[in-house]
């Protein structure tokens, strides 16, 4: 068993592995870099999805507010009898 390991350590190149690590560091650190660029990206963009979230929130809020409005006048509207569909279908049903 040790002659195998003599006979591996023999043919090994120092030179290739050292090459070969160095090659892995470098690739290493350019891929870490990349996914912490990323990964700020990922950061910003969850922070304008998150005040999109709020002005959405607002948006609606109003919305509902001019919905009542629009449903309360259009109550009185009809109840006063303006509202144009009413008179039509007077009209209809008159003739």
């Amino acid at each position: 068993m040790p002659d195998i390991l003599i006979e591996i350590l023999k043919e090994i190149n120092i030179g290739q592995l050292f090459a070969i690590g160095v090659m892995f560091w470098f690739f290493y650190n350019r891929l870490d870099k990349k996914i912490d660029k990323l990964s700020e990206r990922i950061d910003k963009l969850s922070e304008r999805v998150d005040s999109l979230d709020k002005r959405v929130f607002c948006l609606e809020i109003k919305v509902q507010d001019l919905d009542s409005r629009l449903f309360r006048l259009e109550n009185n509207l009809f109840t006063q009898g303006h509202c144009l569909f009413n008179q039509s279908y007077k009209d209809k049903k008159a003739e």
